[in-house]
């Protein structure tokens, strides 16, 4: 836990070095956290105030994606930095998932 409290208090670093403990814990309880959110939001029946077509989250989930998006971030640039590999390839990763994100909902919108 105290590695997700930790980046959580330095997700505005990007230059510093995150080990794998710290990256695995970071997963670990943010996809935790996610799961618990998605949960809540079903069973007490939260809707999206954000009007966003064909997203079944609710409210609570989308809050928490966004709110972690930073982070996360941040915390898989350090860990490139600590295995010295360029920080430019988590770019490239976060275009392919707005790429397949747009083609599947290209295709969810289409039925």
């Amino acid at each position: 836990m105290k590695y997700f409290l930790k980046c959580w208090k330095h997700f505005y670093d990007f230059k510093g070095i995150a080990d794998k403990k710290e990256i695995d814990s970071f997963n670990f309880y943010n996809t935790t956290i996610i799961i618990v959110c998605i949960v809540v939001d079903i069973f007490c029946h939260i809707p999206n105030i954000y009007n966003l077509p064909n997203i079944y989250f609710g409210t609570l989930t989308i809050s928490y994606f966004i709110l972690s998006f930073l982070p996360s971030i941040a915390v898989e640039t350090r860990h490139y930095n600590y295995s010295k590999k360029s920080f430019r390839l988590i770019w490239i990763a976060i275009l392919e998932l707005i790429f397949i994100g747009m083609i599947v909902y290209g295709i969810i919108c289409r039925i």
